[in-house]
């Protein structure tokens, strides 16, 4: 199994470039990076003792989907980072949540939604 870092390819079919996650808030992207496996497919007939092995495939990195990434996670671009650099990058310096959150659609929405209504409380 792997995961690679987060990219995006352009409508155009132009070349994989890597994906901030400024960029992927400001484009409306979810922040995701491919998910490959490699998977190993036997066919048997027949059934119990009489069963025989007729055809074994292997298929290296076989792509299987997108899978959203948290932010400041082992394969986050961020990690590259200190919180003193994020100006640099796109990311707001006084965020005092310097902590994982997940950015996509419905994510994102929730973990501001939450922001919102701890601040009201104090």
């Amino acid at each position: 199994m792997g995961i690679a870092r987060p990219a995006v390819t352009e409508a155009d079919g132009t070349e994989q470039k890597v994906l901030m996650p400024n960029e992927a808030r400001l484009r409306g992207l979810t922040y995701a990076s491919c998910l490959y496996l490699n998977i190993k497919q036997t066919i048997t007939s027949g059934v119990g003792r009489n069963a025989a092995t007729s055809n074994m495939t292997e298929y290296d990195r076989m792509y299987i989907g997108d899978v959203p990434i948290m932010l400041r996670s082992k394969v986050c671009h961020l990690t590259q980072h200190t919180q003193a650099e994020s100006p640099n990058v796109g990311e707001c310096p006084y965020d005092q949540v310097w902590a994982p959150v997940w950015l996509g659609d419905a994510c994102l929405t929730h973990t501001l939604l939450g922001r919102i209504l701890y601040h009201q409380r104090q």
